[in-house]
């Protein structure tokens, strides 16, 4: 979710007001948002970060839901747990090592 100065619908302002209540940016305090850095509020379920999209480093502001690096983290973790009990990944397998042919496949 992102706050900036330009016109919103009620349900975005009803939203965006429950927000605001939990405070500013969690990097700098400062609890205003602008057009050019406007206020990034994080969608993992009970988490409460809010961040300018300077002080996080936010590169493109998002049009949809939007996470934190704990709940992006935790999301990932998440579904990497999935994959290891529907056995698509075996153990000592990592989603960084390449994929190789098998010995004899070419």
């Amino acid at each position: 979710m992102v706050s900036s100065d330009r016109p919103v619908s009620l349900e975005d302002e009803v939203s965006h007001s429950m927000k605001e209540m939990i405070g500013g940016c969690c990097v700098c305090s400062d609890e205003r948002g602008w057009a050019e850095n406007p206020l990034v509020y994080c969608d993992g379920h009970g988490c409460s970060v809010a961040v300018h999209q300077a002080c996080y480093g936010i590169v493109q502001v998002p049009t949809g839901p939007w996470f934190c690096r704990k709940c992006e983290s935790q999301e990932r973790a998440a579904r990497v747990t999935l994959l290891h009990e529907a056995g698509t990944m075996t153990a000592g397998s990592s989603c960084f090592q390449p994929l190789l042919p098998e010995e004899g496949a070419l």
